[in-house]
């Protein structure tokens, strides 16, 4: 098995500012007396303190307390640009949520009923569920279980001529072999979708999740790496998918369209849903995104000490 979760994300970020969080190692020839027989504790902080999460501090406190003292959708928008600036992607638009964001993703599509879009067997229902309302069929992939993310091997046994799309899950943020999927896709002539809803800042060959599909979808849900509680985000490489998927969910966003944009004419309606964030999520998801890359290597390098004392146990191996 390989330890890769918020549970051990969050236990890792907290013992990385314990006092012994950079000490070596002793010898196991060392001995010490165990603090159950009244030896030294090696970590002091209360237990809850390792299982709470969201970590919000004075910094979410104070942009909170501003929001509602002036209150307005400014923080959304702050976000959308904060996320291209961040990972230099060149279409943004932030949702109510992270299914709200696959739905859209699958719009923006526009693939006739009955296309086939390949998913990994492992993974949350509603990287599924928002494709039947488009007529679009999940085609269910076996997971690699060293690292339980998409297999390409048997998504290969199972492409038909029906099959439009790959949707590979970075199933607690361990990234998938975008590599090879996207050069697999490449030679098939099928569009890569990617959902990064665990796979905040988490990177491939120097390159980031979410970059490396046409369209990728990201959860700001509390449990998440970047949590404001509630919220979503969608990615999108294309301006047609952006102006078509923004389109479903955001009456008012038609017009800052082009003016040879099909959608522009749908400014004030939209397509018939209200999927916008709400701002206080906004304002918690850009406070937690100026820290994501803090956070993100205290826990690694927590998890990177972890994993080398496990995988020299019988049984235990590290997913690469």
């Amino acid at each position: 098995m390989f330890l890769k979760s918020t549970g051990t994300a969050v236990a890792g970020l907290w013992l990385a500012d314990t006092p012994a969080a950079g000490a070596e190692r002793k010898s196991p020839a060392a001995k010490e007396t165990l603090a159950v027989h009244g030896g030294p504790k090696a970590v002091t902080h209360p237990h809850g303190s390792a299982t709470r999460w969201p970590l919000y501090g004075e910094e979410e406190e104070r942009e909170v307390v501003k929001l509602l003292r002036e209150p307005g959708y400014g923080p959304i928008e702050q976000l959308e640009q904060d996320w291209k600036a961040h990972f230099q992607v060149p279409h943004v638009r932030a949702y109510c949520n992270g299914t709200s964001a696959l739905t859209t993703m699958f719009f923006a599509l526009d693939l006739p009923p009955g296309s086939e879009v390949m998913v990994p067997s492992y993974t949350f229902f509603a990287t599924i569920t928002p494709m039947r309302f488009f007529g679009l069929v999940p085609v269910f992939v076996d997971i690699n279980p060293r690292t339980l993310n998409f297999d390409l091997d048997d998504a290969k046994r199972r492409l038909t001529r029906n099959t439009r799309a790959l949707l590979p899950v970075h199933w607690w943020g361990l990234p998938c072999e975008m590599d090879r999927i996207c050069e697999f896709a490449q030679e098939k002539g099928l569009i890569v979708l990617e959902d990064a809803c665990h796979a905040h800042g988490a990177s491939l060959q120097g390159k980031f999740m979410g970059s490396w599909g046409r369209m990728a979808a990201f959860s700001f849900q509390a449990t998440k790496m970047l949590p404001a509680i509630e919220g979503g985000l969608a990615v999108y490489r294309e301006r047609a998918d952006y102006e078509r998927g923004s389109t479903l969910g955001h009456y008012d966003k038609p017009r800052d369209f082009p003016a040879d944009s099909p959608y522009r004419k749908y400014q004030g309606s939209g397509l018939g849903l209200k999927l916008r964030m709400h701002p206080m999520a906004a304002v918690l998801a850009r406070s937690q995104l100026r820290g994501l890359d803090e956070r993100n290597n205290k826990i690694a390098a927590q998890i990177r000490r972890l994993n080398d004392r496990l995988r020299h146990l019988p049984g235990l191996y590290e997913a690469v």
